[in-house]
């Protein structure tokens, strides 16, 4: 049930059940962060965790652990507009994340506009998150912050055929979306333990937030601002957990 839950709560597939199971939250108003742990008991989390996303990345221990390595190739286009982001799930051959001595396998990646994480106290316009699980369900999450600059090549393919409605789902089997474009050339990473930033706020999560930004034009991050509105929840304690960089 756990792991259901977790993909639930990611917009990994099974959207109508989703709906039928948790009432509906929102970033504002009754329905919002401050109000998760309310709504009902399976986001209890929300309000009682000790482990919760996102955070402000400030000072980090050296990691002792290799750095994670990133394995993604071209990806056709199945992007679905979820009404609080957009994911695009991962449909072709397994795209992986090794970390730890584990490999992950990318299941989906959505947006966040703006940041959810800071760095230093600083806050970007949008981050992406890779999801990720291995076999056994355990999630790693990897966060990329977008600042305004370049016109980013694999963001436009998406804006060209993004779907405009709730529940509605472009897909596009030619296209080759190059997942590498969301990712910087220099990857140094803050790695905790957290959770996820979305109802049911379930905790265990790897979190491997890199520190150098992507691009992405001032237009692109207007329209995906636009079509998403603000889905960023805001920070929370660290409550002691232990920060580390992954160089």
């Amino acid at each position: 049930m756990k792991k259901i839950l977790l993909l639930l709560a990611l917009g990994v597939g099974l959207p109508a059940l989703a709906e039928d199971l948790y009432p509906d939250w929102d970033y504002e108003g009754y329905a919002g962060p401050e109000h998760w742990g309310n709504l009902t008991m399976d986001f209890a989390s929300c309000k009682n965790g000790k482990e919760q996303s996102p955070i402000d990345l400030t000072v980090a221990e050296d990691a002792k652990f290799s750095a994670p390595q990133l394995r993604y190739a071209a990806q056709p286009l199945q992007l679905t507009h979820m009404g609080h982001t957009l994911v695009e799930e991962v449909s072709a051959a397994p795209l992986h994340l090794s970390f730890g001595g584990q490999d992950y396998n990318l299941k989906q990646l959505h947006f966040h506009t703006p940041s959810e994480h800071q760095l230093n106290g600083k806050s970007f316009p949008m981050e992406v998150h890779f999801v990720h699980s291995d076999a056994d369900g355990q999630l790693a999450i990897v966060g990329v912050f977008v600042q305004q600059g370049e016109t980013n090549t694999m963001l436009q393919q998406l804006l060209q055929k993004v779907p405009l409605l709730k529940g509605e789902t472009v897909t596009d089997q030619k296209a080759a979306l190059d997942l590498n474009a969301l990712l910087p050339k220099t990857k140094h990473f803050y790695h905790y333990m957290g959770s996820l930033t979305t109802p049911p706020c379930s905790e265990g999560v790897y979190w491997l937030v890199l520190t150098n930004p992507i691009d992405a034009s001032a237009e692109q991050l207007k329209q995906l601002s636009q079509l998403m509105g603000k889905n960023a929840r805001p920070l929370q304690q660290l409550n002691g957990r232990t920060l580390t960089l992954v160089r």
